[in-house]
């Protein structure tokens, strides 16, 4: 064996790269670097989806990592259409325009609340139930033929924990249970009492058998240790890949705010954003001519309505969804990166991918709502990339600084510390999953050594 080559272990990752996009793919690039050899069981994807969201089979693939595509994947976007039970959901979007008028208003929310209740408890424990036969059968072909140290699930969806217990109870080889976004103690679980109690005993029943536990935030890691005491636990953050960041793009000469992502009405409140600046055009503190907000993700009707009625219609604009290098590409050339915390003083806790990749755009964000202590107020501290504003009268006064900056010299300038934004590159998150790996396997070898 050349003095070059690493001995490398081998590990079988269960996980839907729909869903676990970034964060899988990223981790997975840099494990063959530090002794283990990934092998991907997921599901299939269309090729729309992929070029939107990212999924990437192919670049893995380059990289020589192996990539076991078994089953089609049932995201949610999928009945989203005219089919299926995308009538019954244009059923009720109907019945609600017509009882108050309002395709945003508070019959619409509520049975879209019901909708989605109805629809993932009649399919669960998880909308990618059917793929739990076909990725079995793969794990049980490479399993009779070769050797694995280690297999990984990651979540969501679900399943695939339910899918790795069983492996982990068929062959013995040891697991770890990741969760991208908790199971029953989901801040956003929205099953209700009465199913999180059945679902809840799942939960139990199935990571039993995990040897270890990883979330993405300390607060989510707690929370897995108050639910399941004695259980190794660990939080590794998302990181951001400075590989994937495109060059630097020349800045935006109007006064822009984006945001980029899906943002949530009943957890985030931008109109505080779009109140706030509009009075201040109003009282021609700002130039509204050039100012420009951008959101990229999901339309939302009722907030553009809102922004035409107190007189942003020609400032606020929705782009729709767009690729991740797209949005890396609109991060970089703004003049301030927009974030909603979550409008939930008991959810401090919350870290979103995009926030963290934010953090990466060399761009002054700025974090409105919610409360003033939280993870991610404690990050823009740390790192000094941005600012948090909570009330009105905060957002008002930060917005106000920062277009003052920006008149003053054409730009709202950053001052982020290099060395603590780099804490959350995902080479650090990859260096510590492969040493939890390596004692998760090692102490399984030791237990069959005595």
């Amino acid at each position: 064996m050349p003095e070059t080559e690493i001995p490398r272990k081998n590990i079988l990752v269960v996980a839907n790269l729909f869903h676990a996009s970034p964060r899988i793919p990223r981790m997975l690039k840099r494990l063959p670097s530090l002794g283990w050899s990934p092998t991907i069981i997921t599901p299939k994807v269309g090729e729309e989806i992929q070029n939107i969201f990212s999924a990437p089979p192919k670049e893995l693939e380059d990289l020589g990592i192996r990539i076991i595509e078994t089953g089609i994947s049932h995201p949610y976007e999928s009945i989203k259409g005219d089919g299926g039970s995308g009538e019954y959901r244009g059923f009720g979007k109907r019945f609600a325009e017509r009882m108050d008028g309002d395709r945003d208003g508070r019959m619409n929310r509520m049975l879209e609340k019901y909708y989605w209740r109805f629809y993932l408890t009649r399919n669960y424990p998880d909308v990618e139930r059917k793929w739990k036969e076909d990725a079995l059968k793969a794990a049980e072909g490479l399993l009779g033929t070769e050797r694995f140290d280690l297999v990984l699930s990651s979540s969501s969806p679900i399943i695939t924990h339910v899918i790795c217990d069983e492996i982990k109870r068929r062959h013995g080889i040891p697991w770890i249970a990741e969760y991208r976004d908790l199971w029953t103690l989901n801040y956003n679980y929205q099953l209700g009492h009465i199913m999180r109690f059945f679902d809840r005993r799942l939960e139990r029943r199935t990571m039993k058998s995990a040897d270890a536990l990883v979330t993405v935030t300390e607060y989510l890691a707690d929370d897995l240790r108050m639910m399941f005491p004695g259980k190794e636990v660990l939080s590794i953050t998302t990181g951001f890949d400075r590989k994937e960041s495109v060059e630097t793009t020349p800045l935006s000469k109007n006064f822009t705010i984006t945001y980029t992502g899906q943002h949530y009405r009943e957890k985030q409140d931008p109109m505080k954003v779009l109140k706030s600046l509009a009075d201040l055009i109003a009282e021609k503190k700002i130039d509204g001519s050039k100012v420009h907000v951008r959101f990229y993700g999901p339309a939302d009707e009722g907030l553009q309505r809102f922004a035409e009625e107190i007189g942003l219609g020609g400032v606020f604009a929705q782009h729709g969804m767009t690729s991740r290098g797209q949005a890396q590409i609109r991060q970089k050339e703004s003049q301030l990166l927009l974030y909603m915390n979550w409008e939930d003083s008991e959810q401090k806790g919350v870290l979103p991918l995009k926030f963290i990749e934010y953090l990466s755009a060399g761009r002054p964000i700025l974090l409105t709502g919610g409360v003033s202590d939280n993870l991610m107020a404690s990050i823009l501290r740390q790192t000094g990339t941005g600012r948090t504003a909570v009330s009105e009268a905060e957002i008002k006064s930060a917005i106000m600084d920062s277009y003052l900056q920006y008149s003053a010299s054409g730009s709202v300038p950053f001052g982020g510390k290099a060395e603590e934004i780099d804490r959350y590159d995902i080479k650090n998150s990859a260096a510590t999953y492969a040493r939890l790996m390596d004692s998760v396997a090692g102490k399984a070898t030791s237990k069959k050594a005595n």
